[in-house]
């Protein structure tokens, strides 16, 4: 299930053109604080389901801004309070949390030497097939 998750994220990435550009910002920036929320929420609180929380934390900067939207409307936000900015944010913290959460653990650098004492870095990255 995790892998056709992922499969279908990275399908509908390149679709991102396809948004307006306010939109497209909304997306990108809360797919950022998608990937941030679920890391912290895994460290501070690991026994909840930390892409849920990930994702809530995440949407918070969005809600204040378009908190701020509403009561401050000028020529650039004329209609204030925007659904659409809000439903780009959500989508983009949950892929960002969900992405993130899927790889979270499975991922191992390792800097040193070979056996034959050459520097070696290597990533190393695992994931079930289920």
């Amino acid at each position: 299930m995790k892998l056709k998750t992922l499969a279908l994220l990275l399908t509908l990435a390149p679709c991102a053109h396809a948004l307006e550009d306010d939109k497209a910002k909304h997306l990108g920036v809360s797919f950022a604080l998608g990937i941030a929320g679920e890391q912290i929420a895994a460290r501070i609180a690991p026994d909840v389901n930390s892409v849920a929380l990930g994702t809530g934390m995440a949407l918070v900067p969005g809600i204040l801004k378009e908190l701020y939207d509403a009561n401050h409307k000028s020529t650039k936000h004329p209609d204030g309070f925007s659904g659409k900015d809000l439903a780009a944010d959500l989508v983009g913290a949950f892929a960002g949390a969900l992405l993130s959460g899927m790889v979270s653990q499975r991922v191992t650098l390792f800097v040193g030497k070979d056996r034959a004492g050459e520097p070696k870095v290597a990533v190393t990255y695992s994931m079930p097939l289920n």
